[in-house]
């Protein structure tokens, strides 16, 4: 489900489903750090099976797979929100670019997310139209 308005992401653990999918999508090559968009909308556009780019798996029954942009702090640094994008499993956060401390963020988290979540339909519009990956959402950070 597609929220048309920016919300803030709860750290929730995956179930053993979930887990397993996310840990299979990360497996798919290394995700570069400083290129979230391009990382998160590979994978979503992959998995949905709506572009496929990269080799990633099939989006199983029970996942809901959604890109989401928009902004995000780290524990260590909480008043630094910095533009960022991950995707979300059945609405708990993936972050292929980002680690807390040596750990990929996977559903726990102890930073903020806060972003406007897209279908994959509509991420492959966007970057039909542009030619390229990039940020979607054009709202301003409430962190601030």
């Amino acid at each position: 489900m597609t929220s048309p308005v920016p919300m803030f992401y709860e750290s929730q653990a995956l179930t053993d489903l979930e887990a397993g999918y996310a840990s299979a999508l990360i497996r798919v090559r290394r995700w570069p750090q400083k290129q979230c968009y391009a990382n998160a909308q590979q994978i979503v556009l992959s998995a949905s099976g709506t572009w496929p780019m990269v080799d990633a798996p099939a989006c199983p029954k029970g996942i809901d797979l959604l890109y989401v942009d928009g902004w995000a702090t780290q524990k260590d640094r909480p008043n630094l929100d910095v533009e960022h994008a991950w995707f979300t499993i059945n609405g708990k956060v993936v972050d292929v670019t980002w680690r807390e401390g040596r750990r990929r963020v996977l559903g726990r988290f102890s930073g903020t997310y806060y972003g406007q979540p897209f279908s994959p339909v509509a991420v492959k519009k966007v970057n039909m139209d542009r030619g390229r990956f990039g940020r979607i959402s054009i709202f301003r950070s409430p962190l601030r």
